[in-house]
Formats: structure tokens, C-alpha cells, sequence
């Protein structure tokens, strides 16, 4: 199932990281020779959302593990973006 997201994502002729959000506007401008891209501001919604810091150590392990695909997609993505041009 990795190796067949992997070949997937590999195959798109963009896709930006939520974390890059500036480098992916750059990226996809240049892309299609946009001169300008309209002006954006960062906003974070998660309030809420604990500290990594505030979840205990088990918890984390748990996490983790259930997401140990996704976490390896996410990293094959951000190195594969990282690479493109």
C-alpha cells in the first residue's frame, strides 16, 4: 500500500506541503510562469490543540505506531518536494 502512494504521489505534477506553504506558492508560481501571486496570510485554527509537550510518552508511542505509513509518506513527500524543481 506504501509503495503504491509512493508511485502515486510521485506521478503528480505538483503537490505543495501544508509546512512549505510559502516555498509551495513559489514553487507552483514558477511552474506556470505566474508573475504574481496573490497576497496570503498564514493563519493557525488549531487552539485547542494540547502541546506536544503536554501528551504523555505512551500516548505518543500509541500515536506513532497507528501512523507509522503515514509518517513515512509524509517524509517521502517532503524529500521528494524538496527535490523538485
Amino acid at each position: 500500500m506504501l509503495k503504491s502512494a509512493k508511485q502515486n504521489l510521485s506521478k503528480f505534477y505538483f503537490y505543495g506541503i501544508s509546512e512549505k506553504f510559502e516555498q509551495s506558492v513559489e514553487k507552483i508560481r514558477g511552474k506556470f510562469a505566474w508573475e504574481k501571486v496573490v497576497e496570503f496570510s498564514l493563519q493557525k485554527n488549531t487552539k485547542k490543540r494540547p502541546l506536544i509537550e503536554n501528551i504523555d510518552k505512551t500516548t505518543l508511542l500509541s500515536l506513532n505506531a497507528a501512523h507509522d505509513l503515514d509518517w513515512q509518506l509524509y517524509n517521502f513527500a517532503v524529500k521528494h518536494f524538496e527535490e523538485q524543481k
